[in-house]
């Protein structure tokens, strides 16, 4: 794979790492960049020599600051000299491209003022490097419900209760607060009382408090006839 150098003022170092050099190493572009400051002017001389022979493309980031930095010249004019035609401009900001070397607006820019995505996919095209596609975030997990057991479900408190309504014989739902309550039905508009009992009876029993064998109230009744 081959090896991209990194041109950029240290005053744009903070988007070019995370946007450019970050982005190339994930598509497995091997790069070098200057992420720390080096103490001595000698000691930089020799390092960035060093940067650049090694590698195989020199990417030049430019922007109003990058053309003002001299270091970035001397890079720029390193590679027109030994790198020709291994050369990629990427232009972050607008400025003048001959700032950097009088025949830097002969060679096709990249362009990352306004579309990100765009500018990345323009930059693995001119490195001649196939898109490595980026693993889909992992799902937030779900988590199941378990189902409660029957004995829980059978002690929960009802919250509504279901009503016949003795005027228009139509069925009501109505809250558990309303049990023993006079209410106004909300078809009829006529008032009638709730029973105060809301416990469904069980199968074959009476309810209780009923007072009387063989007979059921009309709440009863009302429980058989929605199938109870």
């Amino acid at each position: 794979m081959s090896k991209v150098f990194v041109s950029h003022s240290v005053k744009d170092r903070d988007f070019v790492g995370k946007e450019i050099v970050s982005f190339l190493t994930s598509q497995g572009v091997d790069t070098w960049f200057a992420e720390d400051e080096i103490q001595t002017a000698d000691r930089w001389e020799r390092a960035i020599l060093k940067g650049l022979m090694d590698c195989d493309w020199f990417l030049v980031v430019m922007s109003p600051r990058s053309a003002a930095s001299e270091w970035v010249k001397d890079e720029v004019h390193w590679a027109m000299e030994e790198r020709p035609g291994k050369i990629i401009p990427v232009l972050l900001q607008d400025c003048d491209c001959r700032e950097f070397h009088i025949r830097m607006a002969r060679i096709q820019h990249v362009d990352f003022r306004d579309n990100l995505k765009e500018g990345r996919r323009r930059l693995l095209v001119a490195l001649g490097v196939t898109p490595v596609s980026q693993p889909a975030p992992p799902l937030p997990e779900v988590k199941k419900q378990q189902p409660e057991a029957a004995s829980e479900l059978a002690v929960q408190p009802k919250r509504t209760f279901q009503v016949i309504c003795p005027n228009c014989h139509q069925m009501l739902r109505l809250p558990i607060a309303l049990a023993g309550k006079s209410v106004q039905c909300s078809l009829c508009a006529r008032t009638f009382r709730t029973p105060e009992n809301q416990t469904r009876p069980a199968p074959g029993k009476q309810a209780a408090g009923d007072g009387s064998q063989g007979k059921d109230s009309w709440v009863t009744r009302a429980w058989q006839w929605l199938g109870g």
